[in-house]
């Protein structure tokens, strides 16, 4: 299935190997280990704790805009199509396998899927909590370029954490999603609310978020 998908854009020429470079569009790709991710992850997390993890969402929310700004509205225009798109993309660039659950045009999503990054770190040893916040970020930044309002997600399970075999994550108005949290995730409430505190901390921090 991966193979099949990276095909796909090789027979369409989107995604072209150069003598030095990879091209995905316009944009240069760089591919990195696994192995290295997780491990330069869990130093950084161990060091910095939550607000590491909130910058990576910030990190992966300017990523996110600026993907479907250039490869999502072009191709797709309309928010459903769009985010399927970035879903066979992440998968094909081996960040995991996704699927979509929940679109709602107005700028709510829910995705599940099994991240590389997550089964990385669980082999070596069980997470307590989500992993994947660049992951989050960048289905954030997706929905940021349909709407004028500021996106947040929420990793609500991840299978970096032990007995969970699929990640989940909610996308939307923080109101909205701790609102899908507290009905069908109660448990992972008040992690929600944590998480997204630190994040709106380090935007005012930063004198406005990316």
């Amino acid at each position: 299935m991966l193979a099949e998908k990276i095909r796909q854009y090789i027979s369409s020429r989107y995604l072209r190997f150069g003598e030095e470079e990879i091209w995905f569009g316009k944009e240069r790709v760089l591919f990195y280990f696994a192995p290295h991710l997780a491990e330069e992850f869990s130093i950084n997390r161990r060091i910095f704790g939550l607000k590491y993890c909130a910058a990576c969402f910030l990190a992966g929310r300017t990523a996110g805009h600026a993907f479907v700004e250039k490869h999502g509205v072009p191709l797709k225009k309309i928010l459903t199509p769009v985010v399927e798109l970035s879903c066979t993309v992440l998968t094909a660039f081996g960040f995991g396998s996704f699927r979509t659950l929940k679109v709602r045009e107005e700028g709510f999503m829910v995705v599940a899927g099994k991240s590389t990054l997550a089964k990385e770190i669980k082999q070596k040893m069980f997470s307590q909590k989500p992993v994947d916040f660049a992951l989050a970020g960048v289905f954030a930044g997706a929905l940021s370029c349909f709407s004028s309002e500021k996106f947040y997600a929420v990793e609500t399970k991840c299978c970096a954490q032990k007995n969970v075999d699929e990640c989940v994550w909610v996308a939307g108005t923080e109101k909205s999603i701790l609102g899908h949290v507290n009905e069908f995730s109660p448990e992972n409430l008040m992690w929600a609310k944590e998480f997204l505190a630190e994040v709106k901390t380090l935007e005012k921090e930063a004198g406005g978020a990316p």
